[in-house]
């Protein structure tokens, strides 16, 4: 059994990697990496970006009028967001399985699980809230969900 070869990660040499930012030599030269274990750096603050762009994705999903987006993850199981925290329910015949309710989105929460409800014909009353944990950033909004719903959680 031939044995698998070990390569340092920060090797240049690597065949199947290409590395254009990284340039190998003395302090004088500029090297434009960011990468933490380059072995030169820029010769003056002035040499520095003035900011890193922001990938567009780090934005997340634009918003409704109402400071929401709901998503379908798969089949019955939706997502909720307002750019900050995340909720996610699950629509059953019986009722909504709610995942969490983050003070933030506690209305828009209730106002997801209306719409996505109402488009596919099921009951929009959450039956059951689970908490992920018991951080208030994942609870805070249960009081606004019907009182004789079950909570659960881990």
């Amino acid at each position: 059994m031939a044995s698998a070869q070990i390569r340092d990660p920060l090797d240049l040499s690597h065949p199947q990697r290409s590395y254009p930012s990284i340039q190998r030599g003395t302090d004088e030269q500029l090297d434009t990496t960011t990468e933490a274990h380059a072995n030169t750096r820029p010769a003056s603050a002035e040499d520095l970006p003035d900011y890193a762009p922001i990938p567009r994705a780090a934005f997340g999903p634009a918003l409704n009028e109402q400071g929401y987006y709901v998503g379908r993850v798969e089949r019955n199981l939706y997502w909720v967001t307002d750019g900050t925290y995340q909720s996610a329910f699950l629509t059953t015949k019986d009722g909504v399985v709610l995942i969490d309710a983050p003070p933030t989105i506690g209305h828009n929460i209730q106002r997801a699980v209306d719409e996505i409800a109402s488009a596919n014909g099921v009951s929009n009353k959450v039956t059951h809230l689970i908490y992920s944990h018991h951080h208030a950033d994942h609870a805070g909004a249960s009081s606004l969900f019907d009182k004789n719903r079950r909570a659960h959680r881990p």
